[in-house]
């Protein structure tokens, strides 16, 4: 049924009183927020997907006031100015741009939203329509990507300082070596001597990890023995995690090769260790790694996508 009044501009129409069932029908079939709102800011109309995005139902927003209700405090004042300059000078120059702000959900939540309005005369005074699209899913790839772009940037800092740094223990392994040549009674300089030795070996052990674990490269699949990796890895991940945490690492006996990239272990265990820590807010739980052979059936490698047979399970928990 059709509205009492309605004007139509650059073939947008926007009822004076309440939307026709065809502004409504068009709205809701809309997937961002569609808010009309009155010269005063009352809103008359808010679609479906306002109603799932700020969670107020239509029959809830009718007659309230759009600034108030889906924007926080610290947008209010600024969207307000921006509504009443162009009704006081025609100034229209903040409804040809996007904005970049926070919503205010009804359990009272705020999240990122982009919010166009669009100005439309109507008979008397003004109608505004609000375009609001929730960027929360968009921010959050967007800070992944940027995680991603920064854990890249350490990856290559650490293989740097790592070549560094190996360049420093030659010159300490080769100092060494003369050292050595120069002392042949004193018991203690060569225990000292070798205490020395024992700590660039541990060092260059260290650094040859870092190596391995910040090199880019392709994924390279090769037969490598899991519990000899994983205990390479969790040498690196001890220097990572609090001393307060526990790590353990259980193995089955006799467990075969597996065909796999030995630097994704890495990172795998070190995500997992990370997470944990994560979870232990005091720092002081347990965090263990076990593996084990497990036989798949035929049932099961169609459920998982692979092929029957013997594989090597590996499972992490912790106690946060």
């Amino acid at each position: 049924m059709p509205t009492k009044e309605s004007h139509c501009k650059d073939g947008f129409a926007v009822a004076e009183k309440e939307p026709t069932d065809m502004w409504r029908l068009v709205a809701d079939s809309a997937t961002d927020a569609i808010i009309a709102i009155r010269e005063e800011g009352t809103i008359i109309l808010w679609n479906q997907s306002a109603a799932s995005m700020f969670g107020w139902r239509s029959d809830e927003v009718n007659g309230k006031n759009f600034i108030e209700l889906v924007l926080p405090m610290a947008h209010r004042k600024a969207i307000s100015n921006f509504i009443e300059t162009f009704l006081d000078t025609g100034d229209g120059t903040i409804f040809e741009k996007k904005i970049e702000i926070f919503g205010l959900a009804k359990d009272g939540r705020e999240f990122p939203i982009e919010l166009s309005i669009v100005p439309q005369e109507t008979s008397p005074g003004h109608t505004f329509v609000a375009f609001v699209r929730d960027m929360t899913e968009l921010k959050t790839l967007n800070d992944r990507i940027r995680q991603s772009q920064r854990m890249e940037a350490i990856g290559l800092l650490a293989g740097g300082i790592a070549h560094e740094f190996n360049n420093i223990l030659a010159s300490i392994t080769g100092n060494l070596v003369l050292a050595r040549d120069d002392v042949h009674e004193d018991t203690a300089v060569l225990e000292s001597l070798s205490e020395i030795e024992k700590a660039t070996l541990r060092a260059g052990y260290v650094v040859r990890q870092i190596l391995t674990f910040s090199t880019i490269k392709p994924t390279t699949s090769e037969a490598i023995d899991l519990e000899r990796t994983l205990s390479e890895a969790i040498k690196l991940l001890r220097a990572t995690l609090p001393s307060t945490m526990v790590i353990e690492l259980s193995c089955e006996p006799d467990l075969p090769s597996i065909r796999f990239d030995s630097t994704d272990v890495h990172q795998i265990l070190l995500n997992l260790g990370i997470n944990a820590q994560h979870a232990m807010l005091d720092h002081n739980g347990k965090f263990n790694v076990q593996v084990s052979k497990v036989k798949v059936d035929e049932t099961t490698a169609e459920l998982l996508g692979v092929d029957p047979g013997l594989y090597v399970r590996m499972s992490a928990g912790d106690t946060g």
